[in-house]
């Protein structure tokens, strides 16, 4: 799970990113001291997602939308209401 990095917030830590390609479309990052995944971008740098996980401050994120629901487990669901985008809602949303 990954949380979109918005503009304006305050990044640390991102000169120890290591980059690999992950996908046609997308790059996956880890640190590259300890080599914990740590998040991916899009191949053009855009919309950078931090692993929900490595935050010392998890209580900072809200969750607001799900990609890829139709790809999802049954018995995966989240407590709150959120913005649902399907495999091929997200690639093209991520394409434009």
């Amino acid at each position: 799970m990954a949380v979109e990095v918005g503009a304006g917030r305050e990044q640390t830590g991102w000169q120890r990113a290591a980059v690999y390609e992950a996908s046609e479309w997308r790059q996956g990052l880890f640190c590259s001291e300890c080599g914990t995944p740590i998040g991916y971008q899009m191949k053009d740098g855009s919309w950078p997602g931090l692993a929900a996980d490595v935050s010392d401050n998890p209580e900072d994120f809200r969750l607001a939308s799900e990609i890829f629901i139709d790809k999802k487990p049954g018995f995966y669901a989240f407590a709150n209401d959120t913005r649902r985008l399907t495999e091929a809602e997200a690639l093209a949303q991520f394409n434009q």
